[in-house]
Order: structure tokens, then sequence, then C-alpha cells
């Protein structure tokens, strides 16, 4: 029931984003995506915006706000407007990282 909470949220925001942004829901049956984003099930629901466009690899960009169309509309327009931090996996990921101007 809290998975169709989430989906109902991202669903407008993807829409909102299509052509800029893919979104992916990927089961918590997944070990090896869990594993490699490093989450685990008790993590979930979960977001990371994954910038794979970078010559450097991977950036990730973890969300830690409520799940509502807004928030997440804010959090990915923060990552365009360049004003979000990548997390690496050796730092631990502070709110000020994840939060929009």
């Amino acid at each position: 029931e809290s998975h169709s909470a989430v989906k109902s949220a991202f669903q407008p925001v993807a829409e909102t984003f299509r052509g800029k942004a893919m979104f992916v829901n990927v089961p918590s049956s997944e070990t090896k995506v869990l594993e490699y984003f490093n989450l685990k099930s008790s993590d979930l629901p979960a977001f990371i915006f994954a910038d794979m466009a970078g010559e450097s690899g991977i950036k990730k960009y973890v969300f830690k706000g409520e799940y509502s169309s807004a928030e997440l509309s804010s959090f990915i327009n923060s990552y365009f407007d360049g004003n979000l931090t990548p997390y690496l996996k050796s730092e631990e990921i502070l709110p000020e990282d994840t939060a929009g101007p």
C-alpha cells in the first residue's frame, strides 16, 4: 500500500521530466541493484537520481525528503540547476547535500 502512494507521487513528476530524466522502479527482490546503490530492504522506499552521462562515472544524488510530487520535482530541479552534491559511498549523507535552494 505504501508502494502505491510513492508510485502515485512519482507519476506526474516522471511526466514533467519526460525526455530529461528516466524513472525506474526497482523491486526489493533485485538485491544486486540495491547493493550497487548501497541500499538495504529496510531503506526502501528510496529515490536516487543517477547521472550516467558524466565522464568520471555515475554520480548519485540521494533524495531524503517527503515522497510528494512537489518535493520530488524540487529535488530534480535542484539537480538540473546544479544545486545538489553527489553522494560518495565513503561519506555520510547530510541534509544540506540533498536540499534545494
